[in-house]
């Protein structure tokens, strides 16, 4: 539910109101909640979002400069949407270790 709400707390504070149907690409990573909330389940995977996809706000991340060559959010989406599938993998295996405890 967290993540849920998380999600549509993005979308809401979007600059353009472009999003007809909302997805996780639309997960913002430069959300301070977001990015606790990845750093708690994944935190393996916080360096490699900060340097690829959300550097904090700074704009310098990949994707980040990507976007801002192409005036679009288009390569953040895309790398958000790749990234979540590992963020996936780690919630489960944390769910498994704590069946197992």
């Amino acid at each position: 539910m967290q993540f849920a709400a998380r999600l549509l707390k993005s979308v809401e504070n979007r600059a353009l109101d472009d999003v007809f149907l909302i997805g996780s690409q639309h997960l913002n990573l430069n959300d301070l909640d977001v990015k606790d909330e990845i750093s708690r389940i994944a935190p393996s995977l916080q360096p490699a979002m900060a340097h690829d996809i959300a550097d904090g706000g700074s704009g310098s991340a990949v994707a980040e400069s990507i976007d801002e060559q192409l005036s679009s959010d288009a390569a953040t989406q895309v790398s958000t949407l790749l990234l979540l599938p590992s963020y996936s993998e780690n919630v489960q295996l944390m769910v498994r270790k704590n069946c197992l405890s």
